[in-house]
């Protein structure tokens, strides 16, 4: 189940165009879009309740599409008030979106980007960062999705991870003598035609479709473990992935310890429970460094979406 993050906002009577005078003619009266509420899902267990968006100065960008009714709407940037009555509000009056007695269809992302008009978004494998968690919901389908206009004006906007994401959960065990530091991880396909994993891709939240995917490998610096001193006490690093709907049969995980490389294969065979990489999804990886051979214990799911593996990995210099 993919991992999702929930925007709920209100939509009172409204008209979409650069302003309130836009309205085509022949429609009734209109408001300015009110959005209640935001929230957002962790990356979650199953079923974890959404938590509410409430930082002061939080923004939202929402995309209006130009159908019957409304012109486009680009990167309208709603913000978070927690003064007075809180509220989430256009930034300027240039801000607002209207609903006139057409059906209409928004596109939402978080967090908000002031200099992206487009509804395509670059995405790359990376260090796992808040700023890079890109979370959206795609139009709705104005054929079975519930109508959202002047006289229907309340809609939850779901706004789902555009990663997958991999949590090392790395133990220091107590024949390895060294500092433990974790500068970088790679990731690569198992076998030479690696052809599955993706270092980057275009996503766009129109319909929720990723496109010009070349494969490779994956290299990531990591910046959270300078060291792991307690045997008891494991390190975490993440690292936000390219959805994959299949990966390889054997995947090669490379660890750099202490400036030396640690390496090891690992089934992501169809029996295996990282078989996939699904967006919304954290795949859990205990890893363990002994002597000269990192080994990693288990694969669960969690936090976003959890999705267990009880493999063990033991990469080695």
């Amino acid at each position: 189940m993919k991992k999702t993050c929930v925007f709920a906002s209100v939509l009172c009577i409204m008209l979409c165009g650069c302003s309130k005078n836009d309205s085509p003619a022949g429609n009734s009266a209109k408001t300015a879009l009110n959005i209640s509420s935001a929230s957002l899902n962790l990356f979650m267990t199953r079923g974890t309740d959404a938590e509410d968006l409430k930082t002061e100065g939080a923004a939202i960008g929402l995309f209006c599409n130009a159908i019957t009714g409304y012109e486009a709407r680009n990167n309208v940037k709603y913000v978070y008030s927690g003064s007075g009555s809180p509220q989430w509000k256009g930034e300027a009056e240039s801000d607002i979106i209207y609903l006139n007695d057409n059906n209409a269809q928004l596109a939402a992302y978080y967090p908000y980007e002031s200099e992206h008009p487009l509804t395509t978004f670059t995405l790359f494998a990376q260090e796992a960062n808040a700023a890079a968690d890109l979370c959206y919901r795609k139009y709705n389908d104005l054929s079975s999705d519930p109508p959202l206009n002047n006289t229907s004006n309340t809609v939850s906007l779901l706004l789902s991870h555009a990663y997958a994401k991999i949590t090392f959960k790395i133990t220091r065990d107590v024949s390895y003598s060294s500092t433990c530091k974790i500068s970088a991880i790679k990731i690569e396909d198992g076998t030479n035609a690696g052809t599955k994993l993706i270092p980057a891709s275009v996503l766009n939240i129109e319909d929720g479709s990723y496109s010009n995917d070349a494969a490779g490998s994956v290299s990531c610096d990591i910046t959270t473990i300078d060291a792991i001193p307690d045997v008891s006490v494991p390190g975490e690093a993440s690292v936000f992935m390219i959805p994959v709907a299949v990966l390889d049969d054997t995947t090669i995980f490379t660890f750099t310890v202490d400036g030396n490389e640690m390496a090891t294969t690992f089934a992501t065979d169809e029996e295996s429970s990282l078989h996939e990489l699904a967006a919304g999804t954290n795949y859990n990886l205990n890893v363990t460094i002994k002597g000269e051979a990192l080994g990693i214990t288990s694969v669960s799911v969690s936090d976003w979406n959890d999705s267990p593996i009880a493999e063990t990995l033991e990469p080695k210099i």
